[in-house]
């Protein structure tokens, strides 16, 4: 795929790199998302997330005073796939 249009620049031997979707990127979910995905309050989101049982990425841009808080959806699947193994675990 290339431009033909006169002077872009473009020739068939330089594609037009197509912009990247949603798929190259991961998904990120809110506390408030979370929160409804799982029917619990924000603050037990926040309590798991400064207990260091769910892994979150800061995404403030400088020096914020707070962070910007968000999970990814890979790190929530797993944690739920986790605490489906432990429910159905049975201690001797």
């Amino acid at each position: 795929m290339y431009d033909r249009r006169k002077g872009s620049g473009n020739s068939p031997d330089s594609p037009v790199v197509p912009a990247p979707t949603n798929n190259h990127y991961p998904t990120l979910l809110t506390r408030e998302h979370l929160a409804a995905r799982w029917s619990v309050s924000t603050r037990t989101v926040d309590r798991l997330r400064q207990d260091g049982c769910l892994p979150w990425v800061d995404l403030r841009g400088g020096r914020a005073a707070k962070p910007v808080v968000r999970f990814l959806l890979s790190d929530v699947e797993a944690y739920e796939q986790a605490a489906r193994m432990d429910c159905g675990r049975v201690d001797s």
